[in-house]
């Protein structure tokens, strides 16, 4: 059985402005959200804490979405450049948080995924397909 989390220094990390770590509440899961280049983001989930060791959530990664779900909601998504479009597509999100980025959340359009749209900066938006 592996061990759990049990230390604070991710809770400490995501609260410091400073550091690239946040916690997103949509998906429960803390990140490491940084921008390598002009107009790339990434987006690295943390399984583990980097201070302890420990697991810092349940994994549903042995829970895929099946390929044909996810052909269904790229050709959904796939046009999507602003947070604009997203609410044309898609239509109100049903969840919005601000933390380093503006995240949006689409729980409506599959029972399988939930529909991610991340604002960087104002015409910088990228959608990430999560499972439910």
């Amino acid at each position: 059985m592996e061990n759990k989390c049990i230390c604070t220094w991710l809770d400490q990390m995501a609260n410091d402005p400073n550091v690239p770590i946040t916690y997103l509440e949509l998906s429960g899961r803390y990140a490491f959200q940084y921008t390598p280049r002009k107009n790339v983001y990434n987006t690295l989930y943390m399984d583990y804490c980097p201070n302890c060791g420990g697991k810092v959530f349940e994994s549903n990664k042995e829970v895929l979405i099946p390929e044909e779900e996810l052909k269904r909601l790229k050709s959904l998504t796939g046009n999507i450049k602003t947070v604009e479009d997203a609410v044309k597509v898609l239509g109100k999100p049903d969840h919005k948080e601000t933390s380093t980025t503006v995240s949006y959340e689409w729980q409506n359009h599959s029972e399988l995924a939930i529909i991610e749209g991340f604002e960087l900066h104002p015409g910088q938006f990228f959608i990430n397909l999560q499972k439910k």
